[in-house]
């Protein structure tokens, strides 16, 4: 755990380019340490092959995610909101139901802070994002214009075609 807080801070201190949030990233990571170092234990102490464990722990997977389902929830619907480049930190959405139009202000394993044009601000669970409309104002701003949709309206009978004579 010490070791993925090192790296989180060396990649802050380097400022790299920043698409996910590393912090997101180093939450996952711990997660799947802590759960995977729960597991040794639990066999070294019981004496028994960690497979046995792996396969008790398949049998108590349905009390398990009775229990952890918005935990399981939430980060699979972190992994699908980085993975598939959904929402970024930085990015401006807004989430009509929520009452939220801002920036998200940091994407974490169970929630997305998103801080409003009024500088206040909205914490939305992640799965949000991937069951409800959301509009993600990012392509305005990758492309640096807003794009209007209007339409003309034009009499063909008003055009003519001028008549070029070659002499």
């Amino acid at each position: 755990m010490t070791m993925v807080s090192i790296g989180v801070a060396i990649y802050k201190i380097e400022s790299l380019p920043e698409h996910a949030s590393i912090n997101l990233h180093a939450q996952i990571l711990k997660i799947i340490i802590a759960i995977g170092c729960g597991l040794i234990i639990i066999s070294s102490v019981l004496g028994v092959a960690i497979s046995s464990v792996l396969t008790s722990l398949g049998a108590a997977t349905a009390l398990l995610t009775f229990i952890f389902k918005d935990t399981f929830l939430g980060l699979v619907s972190t992994l699908q909101l980085i993975l598939q480049d959904i929402a970024r930190v930085g990015d401006w959405v807004t989430l009509p139901s929520y009452n939220a139009d801002g920036v998200i202000e940091k994407i974490t394993v169970s929630i997305v802070v998103i801080r409003n044009f009024d500088q206040t601000y909205t914490t939305v669970p992640t799965s949000v994002f991937l069951t409800t409309g959301v509009k993600n104002w990012r392509g305005m701003f990758e492309n640096g214009a807003r794009k209007i949709k209007k339409s003309i309206n034009i009499d063909m009978h008003t055009i003519s075609v001028p008549v070029i004579k070659i002499v």
